[in-house]
């Protein structure tokens, strides 16, 4: 049975199952939950390690600096995100998209300007407007 318009399909997650391709949006909602994946099972590697760690204040600031570190990295990775049309970052928009709160921000790649609801290209557009 295929889901009916105004239904949970709508939902960006379930929007690749209904019309066959990925979106954009979904492919950058995708790669946030990726990141937050891995930064919990780091959080939880770290505080498993941190059980058996020595007791010394140097150990523990260290350790609270690398997570700190890390966590910082997988933050701004989000506006590392390359569009999947022209490879070039993102930027604000894909952090916003991808946390699912774009209002803020036009909704379009700032280089290469295609909608974040558009379908993921099979062949990305090299800088001088080429397939690859």
């Amino acid at each position: 049975m295929t889901p009916q318009a105004g239904t949970r399909s709508q939902n960006p997650r379930n929007l690749a199952k209904l019309v066959g391709g990925m979106r954009i949006r979904q492919y950058l909602i995708r790669r946030n939950d990726r990141y937050a994946t891995l930064a919990v099972v780091f959080l939880l590697a770290v505080g498993v390690a941190a059980g058996y760690a020595p007791r010394i204040l140097a150990v523990r600031i260290v350790f609270a600096v690398l997570v700190c570190v890390v966590l910082a990295a997988a933050f701004w990775s989000l506006f590392e995100i390359p569009c999947p049309n022209c490879t070039k970052p993102m930027g604000s928009v894909g952090f916003w998209v991808s946390l699912g709160r774009a209002r803020s921000v036009a909704q379009r790649c700032p280089h290469c300007e295609i909608s974040v609801d558009a379908e993921v290209p099979e062949h990305p557009v090299t800088s001088k407007g080429v397939s690859k």
